[in-house]
């Protein structure tokens, strides 16, 4: 399917496959089906798990939050979020950013890993751009949800605790 590989996902009502088409993860997407549960972790803070088996390339939760431009996310970590440690930032494209702090999805949970589980991917449904975690393999039942989150510094770089045994150090 070519919307797949574009990262597009097919509107039934276009597709020569109809309701058959199977490139529909986010308007398909059952919320019931996945039982997150957000965990402390200890030395990483609060993290996110599956408590059912999750397979390989599965939508599994979409990072929803609120959606701004650059320089508004650095304005607030100099004045809202200034005495805070734990950000739910992601870049959302084009010179924008998810703030998920106060108004996101439990997907913000989802901790930094060297060696990850799952990966972000931002895909356009119905002609709105859309992020979600997605599984790299088959994820257990119980298991941490992880993804790196290639992360730029807005100044000093932040040490890496996921403590894989390819760990880079720093997150970035």
């Amino acid at each position: 399917c070519l919307n797949r590989l574009s990262l597009i996902e097919c509107d039934p009502k276009r597709c020569p496959c109809g309701d058959r088409c199977t490139n529909q993860r986010f308007n398909r997407y059952n919320k019931n089906s996945k039982k997150l549960k957000v965990f402390w972790t200890g030395n990483k803070g609060y993290g996110l798990k599956t408590e059912n088996p999750i397979k390989k390339d599965e939508l599994v939760i979409e990072y929803t939050g609120e959606v701004m431009s650059n320089k508004s996310c650095i304005d607030r970590l100099n004045t809202i979020y200034k005495n805070m440690n734990s950000f739910y930032f992601i870049d959302f494209g084009d010179g924008k950013v998810i703030d998920a702090c106060e108004k996101g999805s439990i997907a913000r949970f989802a901790n930094h890993s060297c060696e990850p589980n799952c990966h972000i991917e931002r895909w356009t449904v119905n002609d709105e751009v859309r992020v979600g975690l997605f599984a790299l393999r088959d994820i257990k039942a119980g298991e941490e949800l992880l993804y790196d989150y290639n992360f730029h510094s807005f100044g000093e770089q932040q040490k890496c605790n996921c403590g894989s045994k390819n760990c880079r150090g720093i997150i970035g």
